[in-house]
């Protein structure tokens, strides 16, 4: 019998819904602090998504949330840039295209001028096929440890 396609969702929460789904985002997100989180804790974030400065982005893939987004505006002087900031789950090869198609359109709708998402450089890699390009490596020295 053959296998039924895979059901995939990508949808923003709004801000006050987030504490419906937060017990299966804090998980999620803390996988992607974890790899990249500069000492950040997950309980950091909540605060920034329940006030919008940050949103949040969930995939379900066959109605279970596999992974949690965030996002962020950054204004500049000329440009209104639209970020990824952390992205936590699994099945990435499932969603990753919707989420880009989804965000991209999201970020166009809030007037921005660019699209880019901070990562772990395999990220590059991923999102070469949707047209987003290598464009500045950051290097660090941590000087203290977050407490």
């Amino acid at each position: 019998m053959p296998r039924k396609p895979q059901e995939i969702n990508i949808q923003s929460v709004p801000a006050d819904e987030i504490s419906r789904v937060w017990s299966v985002v804090e998980g999620l997100l803390e996988l992607a602090l974890e790899k990249e989180g500069y000492g950040t804790k997950v309980s950091s974030i909540l605060p920034q998504l329940e006030t919008q400065c940050m949103q949040l982005w969930l995939a379900l893939v066959d109605r279970t949330i596999v992974a949690a987004l965030t996002t962020e505006l950054m204004r500049y002087p000329e440009v209104l840039v639209a970020r990824v900031v952390l992205a936590g789950g699994t099945q990435e090869s499932s969603w990753e295209g919707q989420f880009a198609e989804k965000f991209e359109a999201w970020a166009r709708e809030q007037g921005a001028d660019i699209v880019e998402v901070q990562g772990r450089p395999g990220w590059a890699r991923r999102l070469k096929k949707y047209e987003m390009n290598l464009h500045s490596v950051t290097m660090q020295k941590v000087l203290k440890t977050a407490h």
